[in-house]
């Protein structure tokens, strides 16, 4: 989930930031070769080592079963005289957070941004293949893959980024829907120059669209959201998205700006990892996870567009999804073949777009749930670029350089910087 500093959207973490790079605008192309894709290789599912100090110990200092944490092993193989353990104790937890923060760093603070970072560049650690190495001290000290994503989650708080939207600190209200209330006037609390009202909505179904077939359909590369639209921000990878069959009758063009322009209402499902997960969580069902597969991934749209229960999902609890539409807005009129599966014409995409939930008539449904439950499009989107050489936000104590060379027994990837 999420970091403090994450609570003001940008990454304060981070060294460096880029905007998405959306290279490939053609609507029919996108849509005809891009309709359903996937990252290669499929990010993992991992818990967000939680701040809250929940099962014993927390964050990286999460002791299983009694044993000595991620942190405590890390100090004692390079004899760090405990500083990796006693700083994510001090830091990474609520122990010191400030009473007003206290209550939202109890329910969702944690290493969300760093284990969402390292399940998309990173290749799952291995279950079956604990590491073990002689500490300094002679010391025999066995590393799983508990441990291994442990520092990876860490490590990868810190991360030059690529991203678009800003995303929300306000907890959703009526305010959503009017941008001359009170609370939609006043700045965003997240390091941009945008309202409130700009903030809740500024990932549009534009950016949304290109974002996932660029990058997901056409580099096949994973992409982060903040799968929470509101306040909280819970960092996810996410896997996979499929636009739905584009049938029915053709919408009735409308005027806007002096020009006829013609609506196409698109709906969409994105899939990531689960970061509600145990430790020690191993995969069942999702391994083989394919968007392709029927049982994993299919056109039907949800009979509850915002229950959860709803939406394609797996057994084990790893992969979850979420249905969204919006409609288009074209220069000329979009034609589709008989079963909405492919674009026979289309004019240019003219302007943002604009979410079916944003209609006024459709907020009975969609936000049945409430407006602070529901949860519809993503509040930011992000990748990250490189592993960062400073630590401005992860533990200072454990070295990247050190745990993949000696642990992990590979090079960072991205290296070029290291």
């Amino acid at each position: 989930m999420k970091t403090i500093l994450l609570a003001l959207i940008l990454f304060v973490s981070t060294q460096a930031h880029a905007q998405f790079d959306y290279s490939q605008t053609d609507f029919a192309y996108l849509f005809n070769n891009y309709r359903a894709s996937q990252a290669e290789p499929l990010p993992w599912p991992g818990t967000f080592w939680p701040f809250d100090g929940r099962g014993g110990g927390s964050g990286i200092n999460y002791s299983l079963k009694n044993s000595r944490s991620p942190a405590q092993k890390y100090d004692a193989l390079f004899n760090t005289g405990g500083l990796a353990a006693k700083w994510e104790e001090e830091n990474h937890t609520c122990t010191n957070v400030s009473k007003e923060n206290k209550k939202d760093c109890e329910g969702w603070y944690g290493h969300c941004n760093g284990w969402t970072g390292a399940a998309l560049f990173n290749a799952e650690p291995d279950f079956n293949s604990p590491v073990t190495l002689q500490s300094k001290t002679g010391e025999s000290i066995t590393f799983d893959f508990t441990d291994i994503k442990a520092y990876l989650s860490e490590m990868w708080l810190d991360a030059s980024v690529s991203f678009d939207g800003t995303g929300t600190t306000v907890k959703p209200g009526k305010w959503i829907f009017d941008p001359n209330d009170p609370v939609s006037q006043q700045p965003a609390a997240n390091n941009s120059d945008l309202t409130n009202y700009e903030a809740y909505w500024d990932v549009t179904p534009r950016g949304l669209f290109y974002a996932l077939t660029n990058y997901v359909g056409v580099q096949k590369a994973g992409i982060a959201i903040d799968r929470f639209t509101g306040d909280e921000i819970w960092n996810q990878p996410l896997i996979a998205y499929r636009l739905l069959p584009i049938t029915g009758p053709a919408q009735a063009p409308i005027e806007r700006g002096g020009r006829q322009l013609y609506p196409l209402t698109v709906g969409i499902k994105i899939y990531w990892m689960n970061d509600d997960v145990d430790y020690n969580y191993k995969r069942g069902d999702s391994i083989g996870w394919n968007v392709m597969d029927p049982k994993f991934s299919t056109d039907t749209v949800p009979q509850g567009f915002t229950e959860i229960a709803s939406q394609d999902h797996t057994q084990d609890g790893a992969v979850v999804s979420r249905y969204m539409s919006a409609t288009f807005f074209f220069d000329a009129p979009v034609t589709m073949n008989p079963d909405g599966t492919k674009v026979l014409s289309a004019g240019r995409m003219i302007g943002d777009g604009v979410w079916t939930h944003a209609d006024p008539e459709q907020r009975r449904i969609w936000y049945s749930r409430g407006y602070e439950a529901t949860q519809v499009q993503p509040d930011f989107l992000w990748r990250p670029d490189a592993l960062s050489r400073e630590a401005d936000y992860r533990n200072p104590y454990i070295d990247p350089a050190k745990v993949y060379k000696m642990i992990m027994k590979q090079p960072i990837p991205g290296s070029d910087s290291w």
